[in-house]
């Protein structure tokens, strides 16, 4: 069995980003922001995103979108 960490950084590495909604929805998890602040921790580098959107009732909300900087994405390669 996975952990949630693992679970976590193997969907981000597969995926585009992840939310809090989508982690609980797809692997009953109810504390991505502390699985990605230990992700940070080992050296991933991890955006987030902040969105504004509206809810079902119609508030506006916002909610963190995190994604995983790949070493392709960073423009400084090398030590340049």
């Amino acid at each position: 069995m996975q952990t949630q960490k693992l679970l976590v950084l193997n969907y981000l590495e597969n995926n585009d980003k992840i939310t809090s909604f989508l982690a609980f929805s797809k692997f009953g998890i109810t504390r991505l922001s502390a699985i990605i602040y230990e992700l940070r921790q080992e050296g991933h580098k991890i955006e987030t995103v902040l969105q504004t959107d509206k809810n079902r009732y119609g508030h506006t909300v916002t909610y963190a979108k995190y994604l995983l900087k790949k070493p392709q994405d960073d423009p400084v390669k090398d030590g340049i």
